[in-house]
């Protein structure tokens, strides 16, 4: 064999094993690393339901509302009390409404679809009294809303906003029976985040729009002043929840002691999932001992909803589910710096529905109803997941010490064959990465940022709307996480962010050049999404609406 050859070959085979010992560092943890998770199967509840809401009232678990079969919404309620569900009567169909637990004790229940099928919104608004499982008809909300969420201040005062395919605003209710506007908000939202960053204020956010779809820059809305954009939101985006949520669910704070603080699970553009702490309006990233899985048994997991955190226990529970039913849940210890992460998986239950997790008397996990294919088939069954159960954790000690002696065995193994592979192979002039980025303040732009930025200028790609992060990874021959993690790290963007500086200095360019040209055109030939898009980006570029930047540059 040629020496050239046999060099050649040397390096294939050694680019083989250690993408291989990559695949095994990211995937073997998981697999032998997740505690099994223990299941305790209910009884079904009487009627199959989803998008409804779940309430835990000491050792009652609760069902409100929802859709059943058919995507036809059902105006009935269920406790489990005694072994078995009771069903009782509501007074108004709640399909994706939201819910308050008040300090009164009583919940404040309002909103949903207005027909079946998720169409239209509605006014609806009643109260539960857990106590005697009763609802009354109560008032009117200021404006029909789906999709909505309300949060109680320390007045009493509930704050509301959020809609579905409808505008969307801030409203309030008294404690009484009146619901007042606030405000309008700055963007429409669907399942927003209502975070309190005091005794009299929140700020409100969420990652998609009014159609549910993900929107370009992520605006922070305040009770009390003015929106504005959140550096940390834009790289960690929120998760854009299965069904309504509750902030209370993931507060991790101490009210008394005037500590608001949040955990919210976020995702970034190359899929990790991360925890995002929000104390007192003050965003930061959450450092944890390992990453959050994304994979269990090869299959992907679709994390659905939001953070259900045990106070007493400082855990907060994020739970997901693989495409073959396997239910997965991330246990993050918030309270230690850097936080362990705990991942238990279950094996495959197709029969067991994707919906909000509520937390037990006992610190486990209730799932129950929820979607497994479709809307139109919701799921009955109802089950406990056993995240608290300290036999499950002690069980597993002997399985998970074993399985990271065989993950490092393995590792080392496959570095020594790399090693000698690559010991072998001759040396070349050492040549500057272009996948690698510089350093911030280093002065200099890395060779992957300038081809990046000619890409950008040259041929002007930013036009293209639908403009991905994996198209321009495709144009370079790199990939998306080296592509972030530049623009990052060298501009402090992220990538959409990125690209929309590019689309603001087209349309400035335009409006200077052809100041006839409407709005709507400037914002399409510049490659924004829609002129809500255009507006929104060129006001969080400049500080102007492009209308008022066009005025300065004429005068």
């Amino acid at each position: 064999m040629y020496p050239k050859t046999q060099h050649f070959m040397l390096h294939r085979v050694t680019q083989i094993l250690l993408r291989g010992l990559l695949a095994v560092v990211i995937l073997l943890p998981l697999h032998l690393l997740a505690v099994p998770l223990e299941i305790d199967h209910l009884p079904s509840l009487h009627t199959p339901r989803a998008g409804h809401l779940t309430f835990a009232f000491g050792d009652e678990l609760m069902v409100v509302g929802g859709h059943t079969s058919g995507f036809v919404p059902t105006a009935t309620a269920e406790f489990f009390r005694d072994g078995q569900w009771q069903e009782v009567k509501t007074i108004y169909d709640h399909d994706h409404a939201f819910a308050v637990q008040m300090s009164s004790g009583r919940v404040l229940i309002a909103g949903g679809h207005l027909q079946p099928l998720g169409i239209g919104q509605s006014f609806t608004v009643e109260l539960f009294n857990p106590s005697t499982h009763t609802f009354e008809g109560y008032g009117c909300l200021d404006r029909k809303r789906c999709f909505a969420t309300g949060i109680e201040m320390d007045s009493g005062r509930v704050v509301i906003t959020g809609n579905w395919y409808a505008d969307d605003g801030v409203e309030s209710f008294d404690g009484g029976r009146q619901f007042m506007p606030v405000k309008e908000a700055s963007v429409n939202r669907a399942l927003p985040y209502i975070l309190r960053t005091s005794q009299t204020d929140a700020i409100i956010f969420s990652s998609v729009d009014e159609h549910g779809q993900p929107v370009d820059t992520i605006v922070v809305d305040r009770l009390h002043g003015q929106p504005y954009t959140e550096p940390l939101l834009q790289v960690w985006r929120p998760i854009k929840p299965l069904e309504t949520h509750r902030s209370t669910d993931y507060f991790i704070g101490n009210e008394a002691a005037g500590d608001y603080s949040y955990l919210v699970a976020a995702t970034d553009t190359a899929g990790r999932v991360g925890v995002v702490r929000v104390s007192n309006g003050v965003f930061s990233l959450l450092p944890t001992t390992e990453p959050i899985p994304i994979v269990a048994n090869q299959l992907s997991i679709s994390y659905s909803s939001t953070f259900v955190a045990d106070r007493a226990a400082g855990r907060a529970y994020l739970v997901g589910r693989t495409p073959d039913g396997c239910h997965c849940v991330a246990c993050v210890e918030y309270a230690k710096n850097p936080a362990p992460v705990t991942f238990y998986c279950s094996e495959p239950m197709p029969d067991v529905g994707a919906s909000s997790p509520v937390l037990t008397r006992q610190g486990d996990l209730a799932l129950l109803g929820g979607i497994t294919d479709s809307n139109f088939n919701p799921t009955a069954t109802a089950v406990i997941l056993h995240v608290a159960s300290s036999k499950a954790d002690s069980a597993t000690t002997d399985e998970a010490s074993a399985g990271v002696w065989m993950w490092l065995f393995l590792i080392a193994a496959v570095a020594a064959i790399g090693m000698v592979l690559l010991m072998n192979r001759p040396k070349q002039p050492s040549q500057p990465s272009d996948l690698q980025p510089l350093p911030k303040g280093s002065g200099d732009v890395s060779p992957l940022l300038a081809r990046l930025c000619q890409l950008m200028e040259e041929e002007k790609i930013y036009r293209n709307s639908e403009l991905k992060l994996q198209d321009v990874a495709d144009r370079l021959g790199s990939n998306r996480t080296y592509i972030a993690d530049c623009i990052k790290v060298e501009r402090g963007l992220s990538f959409p962010m990125f690209v929309n500086t590019y689309r603001v200095e087209h349309a400035k360019q335009l409006l200077s050049s052809h100041p006839e040209m409407k709005s709507s055109a400037v914002g399409t030939e510049s490659g924004f999404s829609s002129e809500a898009s255009f507006y929104r980006q060129f006001k969080a570029v400049t500080g102007m609406t492009p209308k008022e930047w066009l005025a300065q540059q004429q005068g």
